[in-house]
């Protein structure tokens, strides 16, 4: 199991730099998605347009992407991305925000986060 989870990673960081040789101010982040996480998370950081953020987490949790009314009530709709993997990657699009949250009710309220994307200017 713990090989599996590691070649995943190396995966996944192979995929980030190949993103990065791509899009030269993009980066990755790891996120610990678990309970209680900072719902401030990244406040301190400019994501922007191709970032991926890299969420790793028990398979008991997920991790969905989901509108501004959803992140505030805490629900989710068919129409939201769910990942259930454990360790999934997401590209960040440029727009206000993107919306994380878990898909479960009962964890909802300590498993999101909001971020802005800001447009992906070249050097």
């Amino acid at each position: 199991m713990a090989t599996r989870r590691g070649c995943a990673i190396v995966a996944l960081a192979i995929i980030c730099l190949l993103e990065l040789a791509l899009q030269c101010e993009a980066a990755c982040y790891v996120v610990d998605w678990k309970m209680d996480i900072d719902p401030h998370w990244g406040k301190g950081i400019k994501f922007v347009e191709g970032d991926i953020l890299v969420f790793q987490y028990r398979k008991r949790h997920n991790v969905v992407r989901v509108g501004n009314q959803n992140f505030e009530r805490c629900t989710t709709s068919p129409y939201d991305i769910k990942y259930t993997s454990g360790l999934d990657a997401i590209r960040l699009d440029l727009g206000a925000n993107n919306f994380i949250s878990t898909g479960s009710t009962e964890d909802c309220a300590k498993m999101k986060i909001k971020l802005y994307v800001a447009e992906l200017k070249p050097r």
